[in-house]
């Protein structure tokens, strides 16, 4: 019963730390290898009609446009032929027409980022569980390290931060 009381403090105590900007942080500077993003498009495309196939026009009425979409979703989207003529387009210029399992479309690309770390405000969520969840556990560790948990001789049982969870 006190474990669990004590889980629950420091449970609540490690949500309230991560909602300070200057812990979070010092958090991000410490583990920012961890929060790291692909190759990122934005860009938007336009389905073509047979006739617009025959002959281009170069603006487009009607199009969807994608941002911040990493290469692989791309593929699962539009294939390996759009993705490939993203490589060869130059920023906000029409694509020829791209064959697709859905029909024929064109392409603008709208930015390109290369990928990199993201930036603090961008990992800024993912950082307060991160942060929270490393409180925890390190809390843990440390009341199991400091006090010794007897267990029935023979027994296969572990203790650890996530048996300790698991069974108080």
């Amino acid at each position: 019963m006190l474990m669990q009381r004590y889980l629950s403090y420091v449970s609540q105590l490690a949500k309230i730390n991560a909602t300070n900007t200057t812990l979070l942080h010092q958090y991000y500077l410490t583990h920012q290898a961890r929060y790291k993003h692909p190759d990122m498009y934005s860009l938007c495309y336009h389905f073509l009609t047979p006739q617009e196939v025959q002959h281009p026009i170069s603006t487009m009425d009607s199009q969807q446009c994608l941002t911040d979409v990493s290469k692989q979703a791309l593929l699962a989207k539009l294939g390996t032929k759009t993705v490939d003529a993203l490589a060869a387009l130059a920023p906000n210029q029409w694509s020829t027409p791209i064959d697709t399992p859905f029909g024929a479309i064109a392409i603008k690309m709208l930015n390109y980022q290369k990928a990199g770390v993201l930036s603090f405000k961008q990992a800024k969520q993912q950082l307060a569980h991160d942060f929270a969840r490393d409180d925890v556990n390190s809390k843990i560790a440390a009341v199991i390290k400091q006090y010794h948990i007897a267990l029935p001789a023979g027994s296969d049982f572990t203790v650890n931060t996530k048996t300790l969870l698991n069974n108080v």
